[in-house]
Parts: C-alpha cells; structure tokens; sequence
C-alpha cells in the first residue's frame, strides 16, 4: 500500500508522518518510509546541493525533476505501507506557476506512469498557522522559508493553490491541519487505510 503525504511547507507533514508510521505498526502494519523522491534516499544530497544560491535555476529544475525518476522503478511490497512525503504534483505545481513549459510536459509524463497511491493526503494549513510554525522552528536559517512568508508570499500562495488543486485531481484526499494535535488528521487517514483493506 503505498500512502502519499503532500501539502505545503510547515503544513506538518512530517510530524503527521512520524505519527502515522507509529499507528500503523501499533495496529500490525510493516510500514517502511520512503527511500527516493525528494525527501529521502540517495537523490537528497544532490537535492540540496542544487538548492545552492549559486546554482543556476535550470540546473536546479533538472535535479528536482530527476529526483522523481527513481520511482519508476520500484514497486511497494505487498505486505508493507510505504509512506511517501511529497509526490510529483508537488514539482508540477512549480512548472504550471513558474511556466516551464518543458518541465511542466517532462513531468506530466512521467506523473501517468508513476505509481497511483493508494491513500493520498493533502495537508492543508492557513498561512498564519505556517507562519506561526516556522517561526517556532528551532532552525530559521534557510532563507527561502523566511522569503516564502516575506517577500515571496504572493507567488508561494499561487503554488500551493495549484498544488492542492494537482494533487486532488490525481485522487489525494484534502485535510485540514490547523491545529496542534496531528492525532485528528492521523485518525482521519487511518481511516482511509482501513476502509483500503476491506474487500470490494
């Protein structure tokens, strides 16, 4: 069973995922987190050396669409979830805003042969809910995070509303993380998951 969890940053999704992998071995479930794509893997260091400031924009849109190939080739055990943070909407979302037009059809592609999760969650958070978040992170270094909520929040709120809008049309469910306690949006996808395993 492979789960997809997307949304923006300081959404809490890794702390929803942290959560849900714990859940799901408490009920018996093997859970294995994910091994490719952007957030794990042997694609993250290239990942963040193309985040560099000094590292041209086409460059970095190459390795950020190339994370995604290694998925192509593998396919989750039967026996096990596999939890994934961020699927390719989330890259496609940056090609529809942006207008890379290349991009945009290079990932499309690759999105139809992709594997079709079988639980996929958007988590979604008011601005000032991220906003709270991130200045209560312990790491405030990175200076995107401070331009997402600064300078750049006009084209940042067009992404996400794009990128919700891509994940729903490929079947992710829309949940809302507004507040601290990840246990009610844990429950809601453990639903999901158990409502999967019954026989249709």
């Amino acid at each position: 069973m492979l789960i997809t969890i997307d949304g923006p940053d300081f959404a809490g999704k890794s702390t929803i995922i942290a959560a849900l992998s714990r859940a799901l071995a408490e009920r018996g479930y093997r859970v294995c987190l994910s091994r490719t794509s952007l957030t794990r893997g042997w694609m993250v260091p290239l990942v963040e050396w193309a985040q560099r400031p000094s590292i041209p924009a086409w460059i970095k849109s190459l390795v950020f669409h190339a994370a995604y190939l290694p998925d192509l080739f593998w396919r989750v055990p039967r026996d096990t979830v596999f939890l994934q943070e961020t699927y390719w909407p989330r890259v496609l979302a940056y090609d529809v805003v942006a207008k890379r037009r290349v991009g945009y059809l290079f990932m499309r592609a690759i999105g139809w042969m992709m594997p079709k999760p079988d639980v996929g969650v958007f988590i979604d958070s008011r601005f000032g809910v991220r906003k709270r978040r991130y200045q209560q992170s312990p790491d405030q270094s990175d200076q995107r995070d401070a331009r997402r909520f600064g300078p750049d929040r006009a084209f940042h709120t067009r992404l996400i509303a794009v990128y919700k809008t891509l994940s729903r049309r490929h079947g992710a469910i829309v949940m809302k993380n507004n507040h601290e306690d990840v246990q009610v949006v844990v429950a809601q996808i453990l639903a999901q998951v158990e409502r999967g395993r019954r026989p249709r």
